[in-house]
């Protein structure tokens, strides 16, 4: 078996040859500069505000006066600032 020629696939090898000389062949384009602001900067800072906004409405449901709105899981006994207070 070790004496079996391989067929190569020229359309891989075109491929491998493609990335191994990526860095050579990239241009900065207006196109390349916004899909490089959108996906590093602009996605990312909105994750980031979604998650603050989110975050500061569970704080702000913390409060005493909003218990109700909080969920409860059958089984699972629910742990408030009251009851730890307490402990």
């Amino acid at each position: 078996m070790g004496a079996m020629q391989v067929k190569k696939n020229p359309y891989v090898e075109a491929w491998v040859a493609g990335r191994e000389t990526l860095e050579e062949r990239f241009r900065f384009t207006p196109r390349n500069i916004r899909t490089a602001l959108l996906f590093g900067v602009l996605v990312p800072y909105g994750i980031y505000l979604l998650v603050a906004h989110d975050m500061a409405e569970s704080k702000s449901t913390d409060r005493p006066e909003w218990k109700h709105l909080k969920r409860e899981f059958p089984g699972v006994p629910v742990r408030s600032a009251d009851s730890a207070q307490h402990s």
